[in-house]
């Protein structure tokens, strides 16, 4: 087993943190992938009671990638690892894969 984890906190769970990073957040789009980020300003609070977590990830894999739910899974659990290998080289802010 790896101590290595995933932790909810480098997760971007809510709704409102994937609109707010595709309105705001800049874009790269290769034609298999396209990667949204965001680094909110210092003004800027997201969730006043957190403290600094570092680099947070969310995926939006659709039916249109793979039709089967374990084709879907397998292509996020790759991406949650090698963002896990990166992340600590990886400036603080959102990131959403799509």
């Amino acid at each position: 087993m790896t101590t290595n984890r995933f932790p909810r906190t480098a997760r971007v769970r809510a709704r409102s943190d994937f609109d707010r990073i595709f309105k705001h957040g800049r874009r790269v789009a290769l034609p298999v992938l396209a990667l949204h980020w965001h680094r909110p300003s210092p003004d800027e609070v997201v969730v006043p009671a957190a403290p600094e977590t570092g680099p947070r990830l969310g995926l939006a894999v659709s039916r249109k990638v793979d039709r089967r739910a374990v084709g879907r899974n397998r292509i996020k659990r790759v991406l949650r690892d090698s963002f896990r290998e990166h992340r600590g080289r990886l400036a603080g802010g959102d990131y959403v894969v799509v």
